[in-house]
């Protein structure tokens, strides 16, 4: 039998003294993070609608002075499906819709939407997945190259939209957060949960550890490969 690295044994026993630590029934310490601006990405597609649902379902978190704003991505220029979802959106939101980024084919559409979120000072992205082209490129199965970049690259609270939805309000009802322990965002993570709570019609929350489950996982093979 071999024993495992110095450094994954040090890991093994922070993931199990956080799993200990989860199981006891304590109060978390939650600051609430404000949440006032939303950047809604518009790609023309079905679900579009959705997205709009979504964005008036988070009204209530967004305080009292709710602010929208969208951005048209594409590397082609806007298409008459986005101009179309803009019209609804101006319908559905009315004074509360701030600005419209149009698109910019010189830059790739992920980066639209940061810069869009970046001017906008956004707290949420609401977008559609897979967006744009990644749909053709990619099929449905994906959720394509620009949320892969949103997900990297973008600090806020991102709302994904993968299938319509006839009711999209809903869709706040469960949330399934998932917990890196050992990363700062953590933390970060808690506030906005913390705020979301206490704003939105949420009725179940499920926490899932995924380093720690990802730790014992790789523990449990390696024990298997060294009998």
């Amino acid at each position: 039998m071999h024993l495992l690295p110095h450094k994954t044994n040090e890991l093994l026993d922070f993931s199990i003294h956080r799993f200990e630590q989860a199981l006891e029934t304590r109060p978390l310490a939650i600051n609430p993070a404000p949440h006032r601006q939303a950047l809604l990405a518009l790609d023309g597609s079905n679900q579009d609608p959705t997205v709009l649902g979504l964005a008036q379902a988070i009204i209530p978190a967004l305080g009292q002075d709710p602010k929208f704003e969208i951005v048209l991505a594409s590397e082609s220029g806007a298409s008459p499906g986005q101009r179309a979802s803009l019209d609804q959106a101006r319908t559905l939101l009315g004074s509360k819709l701030h600005g419209v980024h149009e698109s910019d084919p010189s830059m790739p559409a992920y980066r639209q939407i940061l810069e869009a979120a970046q001017k906008a000072d956004a707290d949420w992205i609401i977008v559609p997945a897979p967006f744009l082209r990644d749909l053709d490129e990619l099929g449905a199965d994906s959720v394509g190259t620009v949320l892969d970049m949103l997900l990297a690259r973008f600090a806020g609270t991102l709302l994904v939209v993968r299938v319509p939805q006839k009711t999209p309000g809903s869709l706040l009802h469960h949330w399934h957060w998932p917990l890196f322990p050992q990363q700062k965002s953590s933390a970060q993570s808690a506030d906005s949960i913390g705020a979301l709570l206490q704003t939105l019609p949420v009725k179940q929350l499920v926490l899932h550890p995924v380093a720690d489950a990802a730790l014992l996982r790789l523990a449990g093979q390696i024990s298997e490969q060294s009998q």
